[in-house]
């Protein structure tokens, strides 16, 4: 597949996203400073951490993933398919 052909499915898929409502949430340097806190106290990867930091600041609690090690994280509920 041509790289335009990629970036227009990529511009494609956030269109689609944003016309359900999926609301698209910075990440700030602080979210950093307190992903290294999360990371350290659950064991997650940093990518994973800043996730739960952004989460956390934003009061979010439910999350969709097939990753267990969220499950460490307490105050997060995920949800998998099966």
């Amino acid at each position: 597949m041509k790289l335009a052909e990629q970036l227009r499915r990529y511009r494609q898929a956030i269109d689609e996203m944003l016309a359900i409502g999926v609301r698209i949430l910075p990440v700030f340097p602080r979210h950093v400073l307190a992903a290294t806190d999360v990371s350290r106290q659950s064991r997650l990867l940093m990518r994973d951490a800043v996730l739960v930091a952004v989460m956390q600041e934003n009061g979010l609690t439910r999350l969709a993933s097939h990753d267990g090690d969220f499950d460490r994280v307490p105050g997060i509920v995920r949800y998998a398919s099966v």
